[in-house]
């Protein structure tokens, strides 16, 4: 992929990502749970994936325990949180967006 954006675009470069999430215990007890989603960049080294490098919180997402509410429905509140949070990255997908390289380099 990477080879084939720069016969397009000089300097763009492809930034793979990683969501993730699970059910955290915040509290002893375990009486209070949430969901953190995270991102992380797909790159790190492996040495490097334990470290705090390029892993971001980015959101907190809702549990809906209600004994009313749907497999359909709790998946429905899920993607709506998920559109919801990743939306600067989409339009950042279609648009572009230019980093500085900590090294000096600007891409």
């Amino acid at each position: 992929m990477q080879n084939l954006i720069n016969t397009q675009c000089q300097g763009v470069v492809v930034a793979p990502l990683i969501f993730y999430n699970d059910q955290t215990s915040l509290s002893n007890d375990g009486k209070m749970t949430r969901y953190p989603l995270v991102m992380c960049i797909a790159n790190i080294a492996c040495e490097n994936w334990y470290l705090n490098e390029g892993h971001v919180l980015l959101a907190i997402l809702p549990i809906i325990s209600s004994i009313e509410a749907s497999h359909e429905k709790r998946l429905q509140v899920f993607h709506e949180c998920l559109d919801v949070v990743l939306e600067p990255l989409k339009e950042a997908s279609f648009k572009g967006l230019t980093l500085i390289d900590p090294h000096g380099d600007e891409h």
